[in-house]
């Protein structure tokens, strides 16, 4: 090595003493390409074949569920966002709405709303809707800013007289509320007392318009597509032996019966049921699935005839059957859920991240985003 090739080496070195250790780049080589045998090509085609094949069949919930068990996570370290951190998630803690920043499970704002019993949100991570069992009014608007504070916290003039509201859902725009009523409680009261009803109410006016059901059977339910058109609502018709189905309610209709509704998804067999969530483009919804041997499913189903009804989600063994929130973020790619052996959840990809708040995790009793 001559004079100017040590000079140079020195001061390499020097520079390379100045630069922190995350400022150098990953050496990367090139992926090495894998060269197929002509003899090896139809047997790959084949196992496709069987692969894809097998995937059809695990998708369809009239059989015996399978349980494949996704990847459980907790949510990411700060600066490592699962999905964008613009969308926040509310979940209703002791006496108050607290709200989440999603990517990072930080708690950054709280409502003092009390009593609050069922939450919606139009899936933008921004607008809420919270109703409560105490004070003059029963509904709210909630607004969060682009910093997760809460930015409006206004009632309501919309009221509930058709009977005990059971569930909640909001159009897209925010301008819509549906309201699942249920009169009667199961198990207790004579079945031909027991009505269901779908109330929708205008946010601004407060004026509403209700169906009601023309034969005794429940409704704990709603969900409302992106157009604000139409309300989905599960049904179990008690004229019937355990006949279970998701109704699609056209809110346009002049007729009030709410069975006068068309028949979206009604199961050769099992149970299929809530929470609902239309997904955004308004093209497939979710529900649970209840097979006759017990299983419980998320199912993806189409809301036309055509695709196949898929399988998002199996409980776990052993868990809690029932789930208690299912719910689309904006991109229709991350499902928000709760229940089925699993706290207040994020499903992206087939993998499981945690939400919420560990120190709230017993009492979340709804979320939306």
């Amino acid at each position: 090595m001559n004079t100017i090739e040590e000079r140079l080496k020195d001061s390499l070195g020097a520079v390379a003493e100045t630069l922190p250790a995350e400022a150098v780049p990953e050496l990367r080589l090139p992926a090495r390409r894998l060269v197929l045998s002509r003899r090896l090509v139809p047997l790959i085609a084949a196992g496709a074949v069987a692969a894809a094949t097998a995937g059809v069949a695990a998708a369809l919930p009239d059989g015996p569920p399978r349980h494949r068990a996704p990847q459980v996570t907790t949510v990411p370290p700060l600066g490592q966002a699962a999905i964008p951190p613009r969308y926040y998630l509310a979940a209703v803690v002791p006496n108050r709405i607290a709200v989440y920043e999603t990517a990072t499970r930080r708690m950054v704002a709280r409502t003092s709303i009390g009593g609050v019993t069922r939450l919606a949100g139009t899936g933008d991570g921004r607008t809420y809707f919270a109703m409560t069992d105490q004070g003059p009014h029963r509904f709210y608007r909630i607004r969060i800013s682009d910093k997760g504070k809460v930015a409006e916290t206004r009632p309501l003039q919309v009221k509930a007289d058709a009977g005990p509201v059971v569930a909640l859902a909001a159009s897209r725009d925010g301008t819509k509320l549906a309201l699942a009523i249920q009169s009667g409680v199961v198990g207790t009261a004579p079945i031909n007392t027991m009505h269901g009803a779908v109330v929708v109410a205008d946010v601004t006016t407060g004026k509403t318009v209700t169906w009601r059901s023309s034969r005794p059977g429940t409704l704990l339910s709603v969900a409302m597509d992106p157009t604000g058109r139409t309300v989905a609502f599960d049904w179990e018709d008690f004229t019937r032996k355990r006949v279970t189905q998701i109704r699609a309610l056209d809110v346009t209709s002049r007729n009030t019966d709410l069975l006068a509704s068309r028949i979206m998804v009604s199961p050769a067999a099992g149970i299929v049921g809530k929470p609902l969530a239309f997904s955004p483009d308004g093209r497939s919804i979710a529900a649970t699935y209840q097979s006759g041997r017990g299983g419980v499913q998320i199912v993806r189903y189409p809301v036309t005839p055509g695709p196949r009804p898929r399988v998002l989600l199996s409980a776990r063994p052993g868990g809690a059957s029932e789930f208690g929130v299912i719910t689309f973020d904006p991109t229709g790619t991350n499902l928000l859920f709760e229940g089925g052996g699993y706290p207040l959840s994020l499903l992206a990809n087939g993998k499981v991240i945690l939400l919420g708040d560990r120190k709230y995790a017993d009492t979340e009793s709804a979320a939306a985003w």
